[in-house]
């Protein structure tokens, strides 16, 4: 991965004496590379895009998969009593598939690509950028458009993560913000950069 930023930052970087906006770049961290959070957590200044985006992620099969799989698993609980291991082990399942259906809600990638596959995780980045974008007044679109390359200029993290994939991914650090999304700026950074071109040159996510 990283020689494929290193390449994506050289052919982009034209300005040497960019200049990131703080707002743009926060809201970049925070929602394209991070998670996508309830508005009673992040301050929305389009809270509107995020309804839709809720109602776009509770309609896709990949979120529907995990909530047929959650209803299983309800009933199947039914069939044995309170406080037997059999139980026990199916109350654990519960809990894990909610935090994973957690994540999924969340953006992060990773899940989408393990459930849905390239096409899933590319329907997620789209759905980052189009909830990034709206947070930002037109000049600052316009101003990410033409120089969002310099925006990788990432610092290596001190830890990896695992997130849950058997080798450890790279985190990053972006000023002083840790990024959340590790899936996307490691084996995802091709979905993200496609994603990005394709934004840049056509205006459409």
């Amino acid at each position: 991965m990283k020689k494929i930023l290193n390449e994506w930052k050289f052919f982009l970087k034209e300005n040497r004496d960019f200049e990131p906006d703080e707002v743009v770049r926060n809201e970049f961290v925070n929602l394209l590379l991070g998670r996508i959070d309830y508005p009673q957590i992040y301050q929305y200044t389009n809270p509107e895009v995020y309804q839709t985006y809720v109602k776009l992620i509770n309609n896709h099969s990949v979120m529907l998969d995990q909530e047929n799989q959650l209803a299983m698993l309800e009933q199947e609980k039914n069939n044995f009593e309170k406080r037997t291991p059999e139980r026990k082990k199916i109350l654990k399942k519960i809990t894990s598939l909610g935090n994973q259906m957690g994540n999924i809600r969340a953006g992060l990638s990773y899940y989408w690509n393990k459930f849905g596959g390239e096409k899933a995780a590319r329907f997620i980045i789209e759905q980052k950028l189009a909830v990034f974008l709206a947070q930002l007044t037109p000049e600052q679109v316009e101003h990410f458009r033409e120089s969002y390359g310099d925006y990788f200029d990432f610092q290596d993290a001190t830890q990896t993560v695992a997130f849950p994939s058997p080798l450890p991914r790279k985190t990053f650090m972006v000023d002083k913000n840790e990024v959340q999304d590790v899936w996307i700026v490691n084996d995802g950074m091709r979905f993200l950069i496609d994603t990005l071109s394709h934004w840049s040159q056509s205006g459409e996510v």
